[in-house]
């Protein structure tokens, strides 16, 4: 069975970006999320991000909140992604706390913002 994505035009993508996952935790770019010019805040803030994992399972953290390994995840605290899963972010608080790590190997994250 092929999957399909559909995605209705409701949201308009503004920007793309690859995030290279490592062994220090990673958040998606700031500034995709809130602009920091004027011009581009004026067409609004993200309102959605769909992250593609590539090439090797990541760990996630959305929470913000401390815990055994701080505000981070770690090769083995957080959510396990496996690769080819696609996430879905639509909390502005939790786009700002997300944090990714690599699991064994550095991996790629594909995101696409929305407004």
């Amino acid at each position: 069975m092929e999957n399909v994505q559909l995605i209705s035009g409701w949201l308009t993508p503004y920007a793309f970006e690859t995030i290279t996952v490592s062994t220090t935790a990673i958040a998606f770019t700031a500034a995709n999320i809130e602009p920091a010019t004027v011009a581009e805040r004026d067409k609004g803030v993200c309102r959605l991000i769909r992250a593609f994992v590539e090439t090797d399972q990541v760990r996630f953290r959305d929470d913000g909140q401390t815990s055994e390994s701080g505000p981070n995840p770690t090769a083995t605290i957080g959510n396990l992604v496996e690769v080819g899963t696609i996430l879905w972010f639509a909390n502005l608080q939790q786009m700002k706390n997300t944090k990714f790590i690599r699991v064994t190997t550095d991996a790629k994250v594909r995101c696409t913002y929305f407004r």
